[in-house]
């Protein structure tokens, strides 16, 4: 129980920009998962949550680093290789740093072994893949995974805009993402994937206003995180 409180307080923490405080708990919590104090259950929980953090946050580093601890730790922690949902992030952080193969690879795995019991990690698997074929110039193939995610119930937007961008429908495209970014209930980092999204419809679009102010935003999002890693360092 202390050690699922620390890591979901880390994670609320960096949530609101709070990292250096988030970064801390979910380091702490993670000490707990390797060093075998934890069952199987809470050392996953505790894993896929600081990987939440992580990918959240953009930093594939801290991300990585632990997914390779955690792999060479498997004789204490009871994890021998990874569940659907925990591999469901290591896909994510596999396509972010280029290794596309495995990659693959590993989301077809992980589809298979979240399908009947963890939808929503199955959806955000569904949207890896739509990444990765995109990055390939497969729209066909994206397309399919996106519209997959959103029959589960994840939302798609910001890599299915980037396939209608590739088809030329550069307004949908927009219009997409504008609709996406009038929800209120979306945090500086829930934006950031449709803002990055915008960016690139914009760049097309040749709408240079529209390009400073997500790019003000996302500065913005950027400068509260390094004040955050400052006032915590001081």
């Amino acid at each position: 129980l202390e050690a699922l409180g620390l890591v979901f307080e880390g994670l609320v923490a960096t949530r609101r920009g709070s990292l250096a405080q988030g970064e801390r708990l979910l380091d702490e919590a993670m000490a707990s998962a390797i060093g075998g104090e934890l069952g199987v259950f809470a050392t996953g929980v505790v894993y896929c949550r600081m990987m939440v953090a992580c990918l959240a946050l953009h930093d594939y580093r801290r991300a990585g680093e632990w997914t390779e601890v955690v792999e060479r730790c498997g004789h204490t922690t009871g994890h021998e290789g990874f569940p659907g949902d925990c591999r469901t992030h290591r896909t994510v952080l596999l396509g972010k740093r280029g290794a596309w193969t495995e990659c693959e690879r590993e989301a077809l795995l992980a589809i298979e072994e979240t399908d009947t019991f963890d939808l929503p990690h199955k959806g955000a698997v569904a949207c890896a893949l739509g990444d990765l074929f995109l990055r390939r110039g497969e729209v066909d193939v994206a397309e399919s995974w996106f519209v997959h995610a959103h029959e589960i119930g994840v939302d798609p937007r910001p890599g299915l805009s980037l396939v209608q961008l590739a088809r030329g429908n550069v307004d949908a495209a927009a219009a997409s993402l504008d609709d996406a970014l009038e929800d209120a209930g979306l945090d500086p980092l829930a934006r950031v994937p449709f803002l990055a999204a915008r960016v690139e419809v914009d760049y097309v679009r040749g709408d240079v206003e529209v390009l400073r102010a997500v790019a003000s935003e996302l500065e913005e999002t950027a400068r509260i995180d390094v004040v955050a890693h400052e006032s915590s360092a001081s």
